[in-house]
């Protein structure tokens, strides 16, 4: 049964609280969610730093709506007082439907948003009735299974591509941040060695030994992260053994972004802009 074309939802809450590379993930889903419900109302509830990503993405997602977190989910601290203030907000929109992209872990969270109906991924095989589960699948790509989701409940796949639209600020932001060495587009090459969790890490081994390789090639290199990544970042520096340049700094998505779609490894077509990433200082 199309199920989205049965319950003909025009107000959806898509309930994705997690980080960057989680939400990155779910844009195939969301591509196919608005091409299925074209003039529906699709609002992201989202953790608060996700606001500026949402806003990149207008044609999927018409609202954002900040979530202050909950008891027992591990991705930020809950803000215990904004919560009963969140539900009560979410509970007066009455949206047609709630929609959780969280794996199977977080029914009983979006069953407080008080939506008319509900879908996502269960623990088991559930058939589609009133609400919309389906079993989460314990193996794939990510991109797949959140699509595999929305495609059993009716919408229409529109690719699988990830996408991430730059504006001129983004890279206006790395050039008002002042660095010293001047890199060209496309001759430069990207190393992203922190994640949010350490499990989800490669080794710093691995990454020097991929460095090696494309400083081989004539690639110039840039250690990207997190101010608070800069140590990890110096600790890449110190095992490539070849000169490289710290870039792991207070910059937004947006200039991080900007800065990997100038390297060697990106688009032809996407604006050169000129960057300068400081040296990390090498330990005798």
């Amino acid at each position: 049964m199309d199920w989205l074309a049965h319950v003909g939802p025009r107000s959806v809450a898509v309930f994705r609280a997690l980080q960057l590379g989680d939400l990155l993930c779910a844009l195939p889903a969301l591509r196919a969610l608005r091409r299925t419900l074209p003039k529906a109302h699709i609002a992201l509830v989202g953790l608060p730093w996700a606001q500026s990503f949402a806003a990149r993405f207008p044609g999927y997602i018409d609202e954002f709506i900040a979530f202050p977190g909950f008891p027992g989910l591990p991705e930020r601290a809950p803000d215990v007082q904004a919560l009963p203030a969140f539900l009560a907000a979410m509970h007066a929109r009455r949206f047609d439907l709630a929609l959780q992209l969280h794996g199977d872990r977080s029914n009983d969270i979006v069953a407080l948003f008080g939506a008319r109906r509900r879908a996502g991924f269960c623990p088991s095989a559930s058939a589609l009735g009133e609400d919309g589960f389906v079993r989460w699948p314990g193996r794939g790509p990510e991109v797949l299974r959140l699509l595999g989701l929305v495609e059993a409940l009716g919408a229409r796949r529109a690719g699988t591509q990830l996408e991430f639209p730059l504006h001129d600020e983004d890279r206006a932001e790395l050039v008002r941040a002042g660095l010293a060495q001047p890199l060209e587009h496309g001759d430069y090459a990207c190393l992203h060695p922190g994640a949010r969790s350490a499990s989800k890490r490669w080794s710093v081994n691995g990454f020097a030994a991929v460095g090696r390789w494309l400083h081989r090639q004539g690639l110039r290199l840039v250690i990207t992260g997190s101010a608070a990544e800069h140590a990890l970042a110096c600790r890449l520096a110190d095992a490539l053994g070849v000169p490289s340049s710290n870039a792991a700094a207070p910059i937004s998505v947006g200039a991080l972004a900007a800065l990997i779609g100038g390297s060697g490894c990106s688009s032809p077509t996407t604006p050169a802009s000129r960057i300068s990433p400081t040296p990390c200082s090498r330990r005798a």
